[in-house]
């Protein structure tokens, strides 16, 4: 059987929440079930808190969503809805438009921001397949890379390749002479800080401590993020008592 498409549908206001299944039905009823998005399944929240609880509970393949609901408003429903699920292609609903939050919602990563009484069943069909096309594309190019584009450090497949030309240089020095360690170094509660005070606190924090990484490193020291708050050290010519010291500073 085919992958079903489910969608969660975030929107507290049940004639706008109709109107959307009705334009997404329609889709399916001119093609005769046969659209970019079928099988699909809808999936209806009224608040962030519900969104969030199917964000961690069911395979979501897009949100639209409204931003302004009853527990929370405007630009912060979608910086807690990227929180809640990353790697979730998200469409924007408004009530008029607005060039202003449109351009600040892309910039934040929204797939696409549309306008309610503009919404037709062909346009938001094709809006939903394309953001979860350019979300697989970019999620497959995200693998690919060896370095994370917000800290600037190698990322774990970075931290692999180049952690096993270092390993394999080490075999070839004298036993007695060895000193290298490793530290990991990861910021709690990263997820809270996010929900608290928001996205941009967040990647401000990981941008901060990168530098302060880079700054301390020895040239040898290779340094690396794997995301969720996760810093690799290695280095090749310091003990994990040497190394210590750095990681405390952090």
């Amino acid at each position: 059987p085919k992958k079903i498409t489910r969608i969660l549908l975030l929107e507290d206001h049940l004639a706008d929440a109709g109107f959307l299944r009705e334009a997404l039905n329609e889709l399916e009823e001119l093609h005769q079930g046969h659209t970019w998005l079928s099988p699909f399944e809808i999936i209806d929240a009224e608040t962030l808190e519900e969104a969030r609880a199917l964000l961690s509970e069911v395979p979501i393949d897009a949100v639209l969503a409204d931003l302004w609901l009853p527990d929370s408003q405007g630009m912060a429903t979608f910086q807690h809805l990227r929180a809640a699920s990353p790697a979730t292609p998200i469409l924007v609903l408004l009530g008029a438009d607005d060039p202003s939050l449109t351009v600040s919602l892309i910039q934040a990563g929204a797939q696409d921001v549309l306008v309610k009484h503009e919404v037709d069943c062909m346009p938001l069909g094709r809006s939903l397949r394309c953001a979860m096309e350019r979300n697989r594309i970019a999620s497959g190019l995200r693998r690919l890379s060896t370095r994370d584009e917000l800290s600037g450090l190698p990322n774990e497949a970075g931290l692999v390749q180049l952690g096993d030309g270092l390993c394999r240089l080490l075999r070839h020095l004298p036993a007695d002479s060895l000193r290298a360690s490793c530290g990991l170094l990861e910021v709690a509660n990263l997820p809270a800080i996010a929900e608290i005070s928001g996205t941009h606190e967040e990647e401000w924090l990981i941008v901060e401590l990168s530098e302060l990484l880079k700054s301390q490193a020895a040239d040898a020291d290779v340094l690396a993020y794997s995301a969720r708050g996760r810093f690799h050290l290695f280095s090749p010519n310091r003990s994990a008592h040497q190394l210590q010291p750095l990681l405390n500073q952090c």
